[in-house]
């Protein structure tokens, strides 16, 4: 028997939904003010999800890491109410209030979302100060995980910065979103994943390709890098065939595409 059915299903361009389920941790939602997004109506995403084999996607909507925290987790909160076991939820404070945004990730998470989602980018606001620590102290109490957006020449979130939060908050596991965000960041992350435990790869980034997902694999440990496509902002069909594409075989895929992930869900509470 072939040790590389997925990659010749993904070939094919059938669906893995009976082969891998595959559980995507990297997803938005809704219209997205900086440029046009389309598909990103949640029965959009879902025909997508179905076409390519994504049993679960987890979400953050655009809105929630834009002008309303609030806005978006009440999004997220809707979407997981109205497609149980199709979409999973991030809940996103907003930083610049730090006095509130441990109250909103605490109401979010109590109300039905699952993990938390940081974007010191587009916040324009440091990782490590008081709006976002509040972050690595709610999921702490509550056993989950955090996925935040990296870019190797973001200065709202350098490896130093990760590396002390890794260290003070090892219990908290960490997605790093983009994995550095290219090939000028790729290794400096992927080095960060191979030291510290709590610290994890991310496929979602449209300058990812097949040879630094083996890198990845190989370098940072298959246990430790998590499928993401950033459904709608990425065609999922690219999110997927990069991956399944990049030469891994099926043992290694099932691990990248869904049991890493559902690993991570299962010790935040959620059974997949």
């Amino acid at each position: 028997m072939s040790r590389f059915q997925i990659a010749e299903a993904v070939r094919e361009g059938r669906s893995l939904a009976d082969l891998c389920p595959i559980i995507d941790l990297h997803g938005h939602a809704g219209p997205f003010p900086g440029f046009l997004v389309l598909g990103g109506d949640p029965k959009d995403m879902i025909a997508v999800m179905d076409r390519v084999g994504v049993q679960a996607q987890m979400v953050a909507p655009h809105i929630a890491i834009g002008p309303s925290a609030r806005a978006g987790n009440e999004m997220a909160l809707d979407m997981v109410r109205r497609y149980p076991g199709r979409f999973i939820g991030y809940a996103v404070p907003f930083p610049h209030q730090p006095e509130t945004a441990g109250d909103e990730l605490r109401r979010a998470l109590d109300a039905g979302l699952t993990a938390i989602k940081l974007h010191p980018s587009v916040h324009q606001y440091r990782i490590v100060d008081p709006g976002y620590r509040v972050a690595f102290e709610v999921a702490a109490e509550r056993d989950t995980f955090i996925l935040v957006h990296t870019w190797r020449v973001d200065p709202m979130c350098t490896t130093a910065m990760l590396q002390d939060l890794a260290r003070e908050f090892p219990a908290v596991p960490v997605l790093m979103g983009h994995s550095g965000g290219g090939p000028e960041g790729f290794p400096e992350f992927i080095g960060l994943a191979r030291q510290y435990p709590n610290l994890y790869l991310d496929t979602t980034c449209s300058y990812t390709f097949g040879y630094w997902i083996r890198r990845m694999a190989e370098e940072g440990g298959i246990d430790k890098v998590v499928y993401g496509s950033d459904l709608p902002f990425i065609d999922a069909r690219y999110g997927l065939g990069k991956v399944a594409l990049s030469g891994l075989d099926d043992e290694a895929l099932r691990q990248v595409l869904r049991e890493n992930g559902r690993r991570l869900l299962a010790a935040a509470g959620v059974a997949l």
